[in-house]
């Protein structure tokens, strides 16, 4: 039996939440399906950052949150600029250095600057080519306090020696950190160290290197990640505060991919830092979200925190494309429900290389945002290619693989056993499409697991309204 059962609609799974939460006694569940609800739920300010400028020179830019002094917030600007997009004098032999210039402005909703920071920093390399590389450059970081509240942020990098600049705008709402239990944004780094070579990056005992992409290398990274936790409550019985921790990380189906045991802590004050490494070289390439879950055991309390990130594949295109006779099958595998009969026969026809090519460009022509290093649309579907090859039978190639494929994951599921009077039979709805409410029902017409569609009321689907009585 596949796992179709997970594919939950929003709107049931929140009605679950609600009835765990008065009934577990598992401070785990009760954090991880809080944690879920509130990614099917979507994101608000977080799905701002990171951002990249428009114009050159191009610079990816995010931001964290922490407690500061006197009732303000700290926030901590990652910016990072690479050697591509600037331009470098020879200063001498194999010394080759840019300038940039940093401005940082924050300004109150009357339009009145709050806050002015600027900053120069120099890149040197040792060679043209590295001037030209894209994976290189300038990572740093500018660090400011303010009031909670909500401002406009303004982030212009000036290249000085081409003097091109480029600048990013967004809003910006601050956080408090100052009554109640709770966790400064996570930060995920491209490195942790207790070696202080930059002390532009220390924080406590440790070096923490920013990642402003969050974006990690497929089968060969390590996620490294940086929170605070604030206003634990203090025992009366041993004078310490005590809490559970964990880590959860999902991907876009709410699938729990990887989970660190809840671990209990105990403090002799009310704040602490906490540090993780997580292996990720098994997460595939596409977007996943990691939560944090504190439980204050002193009050009770609990809070999570959530972020999102990236893994992708820094291949070239003749290591990311290999073409023996298996990864062909694959690759067509993997575009024949989104091509056109056309489309497919020039696939086909053409050689190796040809193929190549091909597949850059068909998923390059269905990239929904152009603008972005990262193609959204590829990344889905092979993500819904990965969840139907490892939770439907036949995968891919069975009725529900496709449906699930092409349409996404379903609002809502009827799954109805076998008994003595009908086969199986699963029935999903999809609420959200431009042609209204749509039904897809499945029956295991052989009794082997394998779901085979019967109707449908999509119009270019299978129809058969009569599906009960003719194959139940």
């Amino acid at each position: 039996m596949t796992n179709v059962n997970n594919l939950m609609s929003y709107k049931l799974f929140k009605k679950n939440v609600i009835l765990k939460l008065y009934n577990s006694h598992s401070s785990y569940m009760l954090l991880f399906l809080l944690f879920v609800a509130s990614i099917l739920n979507g994101y608000s300010t977080s799905l701002q950052y990171p951002t990249q400028s428009e114009n050159s020179p191009k610079f990816l830019l995010d931001v964290c949150f922490y407690q500061g002094a006197e009732e303000h917030t700290q926030l901590e600007f990652y910016y990072s600029v690479p050697s591509s997009e600037l331009l470098f004098l020879n200063a001498s032999d194999n010394n080759y250095v840019a300038s940039i210039s940093v401005l940082l402005k924050v300004t109150d909703s009357n339009n009145k600057v709050v806050l002015s920071k600027s900053k120069e920093k120099k890149i040197g390399v040792n060679s043209v080519e590295e001037t030209n590389n894209t994976r290189i450059g300038l990572i740093d970081q500018i660090v400011i306090d303010l009031l909670p509240g909500d401002y406009n942020l303004e982030i212009k990098v000036t290249d000085e020696n081409s003097k091109s600049e480029s600048t990013i705008s967004s809003l910006l709402k601050v956080p408090t950190f100052n009554s109640d239990l709770d966790i400064s944004s996570i930060q995920l780094a491209s490195r942790i160290s207790s070696e202080k070579t930059n002390n532009s990056f220390v924080k406590g005992n440790k070096m923490v290197i920013p990642n402003p992409s969050k974006k990690y290398n497929y089968n060969s990274s390590l996620l490294f990640i940086y929170y605070e936790i604030y206003n634990l409550t203090i025992s009366d019985k041993n004078s310490e505060s005590v809490f559970e921790s964990s880590l959860l990380i999902v991907n876009q189906f709410g699938d729990s991919l990887i989970y660190t045991p809840m671990q209990t802590f105990a403090l002799s004050g009310t704040s602490c830092i906490q540090t993780k490494t997580l292996d990720i070289r098994e997460l595939h390439p596409g977007n996943y979200w990691i939560s944090v879950s504190v439980f204050d055991i002193v009050s009770g309390k609990y809070v999570i925190e959530k972020s999102k990130f990236t893994v992708h594949n820094s291949l070239t295109e003749e290591e990311l494309l290999p073409m023996a006779e298996d990864d062909i099958k694959k690759y067509r595998g993997q575009i024949k429900y989104f091509a056109t009969r056309e489309e497919i026969e020039l696939f086909d026809k053409v050689n190796n290389v040809g193929k190549r090519n091909f597949l850059i460009n068909f998923w390059h022509s269905r990239d929904t945002s152009p603008e972005t290093e990262e193609n959204e649309f590829m990344l889905n579907c092979f993500a819904r290619i990965d969840y139907a090859d490892k939770n439907f039978k036949d995968g891919l190639n069975s009725d529900m693989g496709r449906v699930f494929i092409i349409y996404g994951q379903p609002d809502e599921i009827e799954n109805q056993a076998m008994n003595t009077n009908t086969k199986p039979y699963v029935i999903w709805e999809y609420f959200s499409t431009r042609t209204g409410k749509q039904q897809f029902v499945f029956v295991d017409t052989n009794s082997n697991h394998i779901y085979e569609l019967v109707h449908s009321t999509v119009e270019t689907e299978i129809e058969n309204p009569n599906w009960m009585q003719d194959e139940i």
